[in-house]
């Protein structure tokens, strides 16, 4: 993974001049075949005692063969995991959007050499049609920029080609064309693909199920990789208000080996909760939701919140909600992935927690109303809060280090701050509010700086694209400002 633009490029030296037409793009792999849990076939014991990832040297059966713990390979919630990145501790598989009008192309920016290449080796290649392994073609991959989610598992760079989950949770608008009944929302056929990681031998491994949608996460688990899918529906209310919903949502496990899929677990609500996709540990998805108050359900939610009526109407509209509002509870569950079962593990009221934690290891990492941070150790089920310098709060981890983000005051700042060790921060100053860190390791933060190409006069930009650059660690945690530009393809010489 480490020089794999030193391999596209050496194998570019060596390829014929007959350009892309002799690249293989495998033929699809439909493998369709749901087992249910109950099924002893699927129910074998696995005997996984290590807790350490390993590759596989057969170069016909390459996944990761790790020992039972769950990994998150890709989420589309955090900051550092936007759909259209895949990162790895050498460099980002990127996906470049409308190229032209019928496909996007793959790239791949090496840390290493700090610029970014095409994820195609032939030196003849224009990239400009199917046969060349770097176009995702608009015929086969949804144009909608937010339906190709990338990530790296063992040495193979997958595809998730998804439509947009356009329900998350529950969710409701206004569209008057809607149904009055539950109605199922027509979707396209969403598939999984797998390549190595140079982009050669491209196949699709399987299309999820016609009408399926697919939650934008995926965890590895050995040489297998779970999914959330369901069937989306939609509806309208007596008021004409618009609900987005689904049924029969549930864990897929797929396998890598058999490319079927081996398992269901049912996603059924717990004690009308919802279940959201929050992380794993260990051997256990984490899962949270909210618990409406005196038997109410998320529509009753919504409707006290929607405006209606007069102002003073809507006033009191608005104190039933408040009231409505703190009597709700924010509540976390493990489901266990080898017993299937769920237990909650925390409970507290809005007014405490803003419905948002991050897991890291066996800590649940939670957030207060008053922008104060504590967490949730999941071995014990011991609370503590986390300190932060005064003005700030903790936002999380960069290099293995906590940095923390100022409390607004009225101006924005998105800077990371870092201890000093005498109770204050490490101010970044010359950060700017547009910067936004994709990924980081212990050596560098991979960052957006924002948009950018060749100035016009009338003030626009030819050629927009987003620029990058790499932050060495060290410099980023000690208020240094050390900006390595990373040369993008759009980039004059």
């Amino acid at each position: 993974m480490k020089k794999i633009a030193l391999l596209i490029i050496c194998a570019s030296l060596s390829i014929s001049l007959a350009g892309c037409n002799n690249s293989t793009n495998s033929s699809e792999k439909n493998t369709e075949v749901i087992s249910s849990t109950e099924n002893s076939a699927v129910s074998k014991a696995e005997e996984n005692t290590s807790k350490e990832e390993k590759i596989s040297a057969e170069s016909d059966s390459r996944e990761i063969t790790q020992s039972g713990n769950l990994k998150v390979v890709f989420n589309e919630e955090p900051f550092f995991a936007q759909q259209k990145y895949a990162a790895t501790d050498e460099g980002v598989y990127l996906k470049n959007e409308n190229v032209n009008e019928e496909f996007d192309h793959i790239s791949y920016i090496d840390f290493e050499s700090e610029q970014e290449i095409v994820l195609c080796a032939d030196s003849a290649c224009k990239h400009d049609n199917e046969k060349c392994t770097a176009v995702l073609s608009y015929d086969e991959f949804f144009p909608d920029p937010t339906s190709q989610y990338f990530f790296v598992y063992g040495e193979y760079l997958y595809i998730l080609n998804a439509e947009s989950d356009i329900e998350k949770t529950f969710t409701a608008g206004t569209d008057f064309t809607a149904p009055d009944v539950e109605t199922p929302v027509e979707t396209h056929k969403n598939s999984l693909y797998r390549m190595n990681l140079d982009g050669t031998n491209r196949e699709k491994l399987f299309n999820f199920d016609e009408g399926d949608a697919v939650e934008g996460f995926v965890v590895g688990d050995g040489d297998n990789l779970w999914f959330i899918t369901k069937t989306p529906y939609v509806y309208k209310d007596d008021k004409g208000r618009t609900y987005n919903t689904s049924k029969n949502r549930a864990l897929m496990k797929y396998s890598l080996k058999e490319r079927s899929f081996t398992e269901r677990i049912p996603l059924d609500e717990v004690n009308n909760v919802k279940l959201r996709f929050e992380g794993v540990y260990k051997n256990k998805f984490i899962f949270s939701g909210t618990a409406y108050p005196d038997g109410k359900s998320a529509e009753d939610y919504l409707d006290i919140l929607s405006p209606k009526g007069t102002m003073e109407e809507q006033i009191k509209n608005m104190d039933e909600f408040t009231e409505f509002h703190n009597k709700c509870e924010y509540v976390l569950f493990t489901l266990n992935r080898d017993n299937k079962s769920i237990n909650e593990i925390f409970r507290a009221k809005y007014t405490d927690v803003d419905n948002s934690v991050s897991i890291d290891s066996v800590l649940a990492y939670l957030s207060k109303t008053d922008d104060t941070v504590f967490f949730l150790d999941l071995e014990t089920g011991e609370t503590r809060d986390v300190s932060a310098p005064e003005g700030y709060y903790f936002a999380g981890f960069i290099g293995g280090k906590k940095y923390y983000r100022r409390k607004y005051d009225g101006k924005t700042d998105t800077a990371p701050y870092f201890d000093d060790g005498n109770g204050g921060v490490i101010k970044n100053d010359w950060w700017q509010f547009q910067y936004n860190i994709i990924f980081a390791n212990d050596k560098f933060a991979f960052v957006n700086t924002g948009r950018t190409g060749e100035e016009q006069p009338d003030g626009n930009l030819k050629n927009p694209h987003d620029a990058y650059v790499l932050i060495p660690i060290d410099d980023l945690q000690n208020g240094r400002e050390n900006i390595v530009p990373i040369k993008r393809l759009e980039d004059k010489p």
